[in-house]
């Protein structure tokens, strides 16, 4: 009731070759694509109906790589952030050999923020 509604299988034109399977997934849904070409017109397309231009493929991937590479940037701050305020609540306790451990572990992720981010 909820789902999406079934792909209506379409009439191939005569001018159109029997699709073919490639490596790559749709942006939107992550279903696999099949090249479809129609008059010498190339598109991907997957089984959702989802249909992309290789050019357009490729705005929507690095599109995608973006907002999955800022995602990450962000978590990585935010669980350094967390770990100097459990740092602060065990040195205050008098717990300096754990905070330790966990002042290596924000470094870590200081890091590999800054890596994803630049």
């Amino acid at each position: 009731m909820g789902g999406p509604a079934p792909a209506v299988p379409r009439k191939a034109s005569p001018h159109e070759a029997d699709p073919e399977l490639t490596p790559f997934t749709c942006v939107e849904c992550g279903g696999a694509l099949w090249v479809h070409v129609n008059d010498d017109v190339l598109r991907l397309r997957c089984r959702v109906g989802h249909s992309y231009s290789i050019d357009g493929l490729l705005l929507d991937k690095h599109a995608a790589l973006e907002r999955a590479l800022w995602a990450a940037v962000v978590a990585l701050e935010e669980r350094a952030e967390l770990s100097r305020r459990i740092v602060r609540r065990l040195e205050g306790s008098g717990l300096s050999t754990q905070a330790r451990r966990i002042r290596a572990s924000i470094v870590a992720d200081e890091a590999q923020a800054s890596s994803c981010g630049s």
